[in-house]
């Protein structure tokens, strides 16, 4: 299957009585931070995987790391940004035709052909439901109001939590630091117009989608 999955654990427990099923539950596991290049469980060609980025409460980001990759050379890396209310396993969906995961035209499958890693972020969770997240893509003053739910409510500040992103893969991945890109749609591609500004020595170019600027008059 293309695309990359979150890992799920769990404990399972059982009380018999009389030969019959007493109670069973079921322990979900966190994700946890992705190991260093060169550990021994460091990221391989094709593999998949959830982490945790630290100092970031509840904020997780996917990444997949290409089949193709021959485990040396240095890796251009893909930012895929979810819209308002989505997260970050609705950001990899929207990049396959028909929402399909094992379909080629995926941004993973195009990276596995590429020679690119896909990283996809977590937004600011929502309250009450955390996967309904948001990016705080800037606007105020004299600019486009920040409209985007908890993230301009809270004031997140996304471009430290995407420099601390690209940490994490540079820490686990040798990273093409000329091939750095960011894409979104709607709230992401507002978000990925904002760091275009804000990280101009780091993000090479961005694709925005269906989404409008909203730092041109702000200080980003």
């Amino acid at each position: 299957m293309i695309g990359v999955m979150r890992v799920r654990c769990a404990v399972v427990w059982v009380s018999m009585a009389s030969l019959s099923l007493g109670a069973v539950g079921v322990l979900g596991c966190a994700p946890t931070r992705a190991p260093a290049a060169g550990d021994k469980d460091a990221l391989a060609a094709g593999a998949d995987g959830e982490y945790v980025v630290p100092g970031f409460d509840k904020r997780s980001y996917l990444v997949h790391v290409p089949k193709s990759w021959d485990g040396k050379r240095a890796l251009p890396v893909v930012l895929a940004l979810h819209g308002g209310g989505g997260h970050d396993d609705s950001a990899l969906r929207i990049t396959c035709a028909g929402g399909d995961e094992g379909s080629d035209t995926c941004l993973t499958a195009l990276g596995d052909r590429e020679g690119f890693a896909s990283v996809f972020p977590d937004g600011v969770p929502g309250d009450p439901f955390e996967d309904v997240r948001t990016w705080n893509a800037g606007g105020g003053a004299d600019g486009f109001q920040c409209v985007s739910g908890d993230a301009c409510k809270n004031n997140a500040d996304d471009v430290t939590y995407l420099d601390a992103v690209l940490d994490e893969i540079e820490r686990a991945l040798p990273v093409d630091d000329d091939r750095v890109f960011a894409t979104g749609i709607s709230d992401g591609g507002a978000m990925a117009e904002r760091l275009a500004c804000a990280r101009s020595t780091r993000i090479a170019a961005i694709a925005s989608v269906a989404a409008g600027n909203q730092v041109a008059e702000v200080k980003a």
